[in-house]
């Protein structure tokens, strides 16, 4: 099963380009340092969550971080490409940990413990799968659940974007994980099309480019706005 994504932004002209061996040694040292910057990033806002409850904020983009993490570091071993097994298992630990949070301190109304649920039962589908299929199959199905869950980490934080521009406040968004997110995802779309060629690496993480600077957008915008859309009018 084979999977073009090139109509996404055109990057399939940037993959044929090769890189110098420094070029791609340099990249293979920023992602995972990237990826674990991504990670750590919503540690004060589990501080928060423990004073105010989790209020508006969306489990989604945590619940995904579990999901992509268990996806990509499975990817990596059986693409035999450790650059994305070690960049990804602080996805998973951290994902799980998150989510616990969520679920410790949830506010009325939030979805995370049916997200948390969910995570896991996929988390164990993926172990299934790599454990029962054939190593090209089940690389290019995990492939495909990792390319859907990362997007949906990135442009998690989106879940609560109706809620966003009633309010017209963006403290609802995690300023400090779409930083990171925007820094992680150039630098993996990057090593996607430039170093691997890998469109099944570069898709999701161009995807989510497009989705943190959307983010970035909203928060420019309103930023963490107290007083309502009367201000705006």
């Amino acid at each position: 099963m084979q999977i073009d994504l090139s109509p996404l932004i055109g990057l399939d002209q940037l993959a044929g380009l090769e890189l110098g061996s420094a070029q791609v040694r340099f990249l293979q040292v920023a992602t995972p340092l990237a990826s674990q910057l991504l990670f750590l990033s919503p540690l004060p806002l589990m501080g928060t969550f423990r004073t105010e409850g989790t209020r508006d904020a969306s489990a989604l983009p945590y619940a995904a971080m579990c999901v992509n993490g268990a996806a990509w570091c499975t990817y990596g071993v059986l693409a035999a490409d450790p650059t994305i097994t070690v960049s990804n298992v602080g996805g998973l630990l951290f994902g799980l940990y998150y989510c616990s949070r969520f679920v410790q301190y949830w506010s009325t109304g939030s979805n995370a413990p049916e997200l948390l649920a969910g995570a896991l039962a996929i988390v164990a589908a993926i172990a299934l799968a790599a454990g029962t299929l054939p190593t090209e199959e089940a690389r290019e199905l995990i492939g495909c659940v990792g390319v859907g869950f990362c997007v949906l980490m990135f442009s998690g934080p989106l879940a609560s974007i109706q809620t966003i521009l009633g309010s017209c406040s963006a403290s609802s968004l995690p300023i400090g994980f779409t930083v990171a997110s925007l820094i992680n995802c150039m630098l993996w779309t990057a090593y996607g099309a430039l170093a691997i060629h890998d469109p099944l690496v570069w898709g999701p993480n161009a995807a989510g480019l497009i989705a943190t600077l959307t983010q970035l957008g909203l928060y420019a915008t309103y930023g963490e706005n107290e007083d309502g859309c009367a201000v705006y009018n």
